[in-house]
């Protein structure tokens, strides 16, 4: 049978129902678009425990909504079941069941606190991502379990046990380990800010890539990150840069240059407060020009701002701009709240009161490094992720070959523009369920239209996609700026005679074992890995996917409201840039799926990314509705590209692609089939 988009069978469900602790018999049915277990069993036995057992070796779209547990099932003449018989389940929301150990307390409070959840909300027995969790929120779940519990305890142990009963266990069984496998090395839970700072700090691994990036060529802006928010009331100027002074002050990474030492070494250089000018980051004129301007982070503050009044409306335009040396999208939302605290108190003629960052980012990045060990040391975490990457990433193709409406220039210019992906509304909440029911993530299913997609345009079955992992999982980072951010490679096969299930299965594990070794920096594969290096192409891979999860909002102050705007064209630092940005209600459901590409204009014109964006919603709404579908019979021609084929094939096309044509050069005769 078919329920919720799925082929379920009924009679898998009852025997893995069976084989649990105690139960006799069991049966499932359907009411009400509801999966209904009944179980027979000894005194004791509870349905909490059975949806326990069903997850563990089921599906979760198979897992049953509803268990009744019986003393004994109705039997009919034949002594088989007698489902007619079976009492109606009580169909309201599941109870919460409480934590029954410390270690499924613990659980369940960092998974409120990760969830912005109220204390004492969270079912032991619910899967995480049922009630809300995504990628990033694993991410951090992942890492303050491993350190409040004192074992190594990652995004894949999560995956695989996804409810707080089910990662308690697996850490009640881990402490009890003794001889078999690795001990967990205490310096992973070494508190942040316990290792002394020397003199002269140096760069976290993610941080080292930027400063070689940025002294390669000082000039270029194309790892700027810049902000913009609209004032509307009564704007305090004066308020507002010493409010961005305050928060400078409280954040060492906005303060600190980054020279090189005799030996050619970078270091951090964290200025004083006494040393700070305003001149060093405050401008008064051309400050809509912030954006491309250049930092030399060996001399320059990585951050600038500036304020210019909006014509006759009487708002105002705050402009900041962040070197990435310094800070990523996730350092947005603390530091424009810190700011807004601040100018609260600025304009009420006080000092911001507030409480001082546990840790600076000089100790995140002296914590990392002993942490995470040397790259050139195999016994070390940093030496077993690079192993693995090596592996993974061998023979890995030098440049993903997507038709382009002009030829690739020998040097980028990484002059880009934005178009919007049109997500409908319906289709976001179906892809999410969808996600639910297959035990991934939205970022897997998105991940995997995008594989597809990038499959069929370059006709190749080998994708490299580059995504940015937040590398933030300690709560002590949760409201720190600085550059917390790695970028891995997600290498994907897709033949295209799979189905969109099978593909969707290959990203799961794909993702998970690059998440798990996210920890090495990415100049590092490049180095290791040698691919060609050019000023034309971004190495390894040059299409990067990102979802933003928690995007930077409208935020009022007494008096004054900031709206976040856009920047004008951002740079292109690789060949498309695909980001979606989810809008969740405040149950932490999908609401909605915005989309947005960033495109080299060197390489294409407006109309063609627009038409790559439609293609992915294509892949998206035909494989979530039927993951049977084979990818390569997935339909990805528009009207009016179906239309020129019909007339010159004289039928209808099915399956057509791009196959090594630009759309500009479909018009010109060059038609591919895939």
């Amino acid at each position: 049978m078919k329920l919720r988009g799925q082929r379920i069978e009924l009679g898998e469900i009852e025997n893995v129902l069976a084989d649990a602790p105690g139960v006799i018999s069991a049966a499932v049915l359907v009411r009400d678009e509801r999966l209904v277990a009944y179980v027979s069993g000894p005194v004791g036995t509870t349905g909490a425990d059975i949806r326990e057992h069903a997850a563990r070796h089921l599906a979760p779209y198979m897992v049953p909504d509803t268990v009744v547990v019986l003393d004994e099932m109705p039997l009919g003449t034949s002594g088989k079941i007698d489902r007619k018989a079976l009492p109606a389940p009580d169909l309201t929301p599941r109870a919460i069941v409480p934590p029954a150990s410390d270690t499924e307390r613990q659980i369940a409070d960092i998974v409120a606190e990760v969830l912005e959840r109220p204390a004492g909300q969270i079912s032991v027995t619910d899967g995480f991502f049922e009630i809300g969790g995504h990628s990033l929120s694993a991410t951090r779940v992942a890492a303050r379990v491993s350190h409040a519990c004192g074992v190594p305890f990652g995004v894949r142990e999560l995956f695989d046990g996804p409810s707080v009963r089910a990662m308690a266990r697996w850490v009640d069984e881990r402490r009890d380990e003794t001889t078999t496998g690795r001990e967990h090395d205490a310096a992973h839970v070494r508190d942040l800010g316990s290792i002394p700072r020397p003199a002269r700090p140096p760069l976290s691994p993610a941080q080292e890539r930027m400063w070689f990036i940025n002294q390669f060529d000082p000039s270029s802006p194309a790892y700027n990150i810049p902000f913009a928010l609209r004032l509307s009331g009564r704007v305090d100027v004066d308020a507002l840069r010493t409010a961005l002074a305050d928060v400078i002050v409280r954040h060492e990474v906005l303060r600190t240059r980054y020279p090189q030492d005799l030996e050619g070494r970078p270091w951090q250089d964290v200025l004083d407060v006494e040393e700070l000018g305003v001149g060093q980051w405050w401008y008064d004129a051309d400050v809509e020009n912030l954006p491309n301007t250049a930092f030399d982070v060996t001399r320059d503050l990585p951050i600038r701002a500036g304020v210019v009044t909006l014509g006759s409306t009487g708002d105002h335009l705050l402009v900041v701009v962040l070197h990435h040396i310094a800070a990523d999208g996730e350092s947005l939302r603390p530091l424009v709240a810190d700011l807004l605290t601040a100018y609260r108190a600025r304009v009420a003629g006080t000092e911001p009161t507030w409480e001082p960052p546990v840790v600076q980012y000089a100790d995140v990045a002296l914590w990392q490094r002993h942490t995470l060990g040397r790259l050139d040391d195999p016994d070390s975490e940093l030496g077993r992720q690079a192993a693995w990457w090596k592996d993974q990433l061998a023979d890995l193709p030098d440049v993903l070959e997507l038709p382009t409406d002009r030829p690739r220039p020998a040097v980028a210019s990484h002059r880009g523009r934005v178009v919007d992906i049109e997500v409908p509304d319906d289709l976001a909440s179906v892809i999410e369920d969808y996600a639910h029911r297959r035990g991934v993530t939205l970022f897997m299913v998105l991940h995997a239209a995008v594989a597809v997609v990038l499959s069929r345009l370059a006709s190749t079955t080998d994708i490299a996609v580059a995504t940015p992992v937040a590398g933030r999982g300690r709560a002590e980072l949760d409201d720190l700026v600085g550059m917390f951010v790695n970028t891995v490679v997600l290498r994907t096969r897709v033949d295209p005679n799979t189905t969109f299930g099978e593909v969707i299965g290959q990203v799961r594990t794909t993702d998970l074992d690059a998440f798990a070794a996210s920890d090495v920096p990415f100049e590092y594969l490049v180095d290791a890995l040698a691919p060609t290096r050019s000023e034309a192409f971004a190495p390894l891979a040059q299409v990067m996917f990102t979802l933003e999860q928690s995007p930077v909002g409208e935020i009022s102050v007494p008096g004054l409201t900031a709206t976040p705007v856009d920047t004008g064209s951002p740079a292109a630092r690789f060949d498309l840039m695909i980001g979606m940005t989810t809008d969740r209600d405040d149950d932490g459901r999908l609401a909605g799926l915005a989309g947005r590409i960033v495109y080299a204009t060197d390489l294409f014109d407006e109309r063609t990314v627009r038409e790559l964006g439609a293609r992915i919603v294509d892949v998206l709404t035909a494989g979530v509705a039927d993951d049977r579908v084979v990818v390569g019979d997935i339909d990805l021609a528009d009207a009016a590209e179906r239309g020129v084929v019909e007339s010159w094939s004289g039928g209808p096309v099915v399956g057509f692609g791009w196959g090594g044509c630009s759309l500009g050069a479909l018009v010109a005769g060059c038609v591919g089939v895939s």
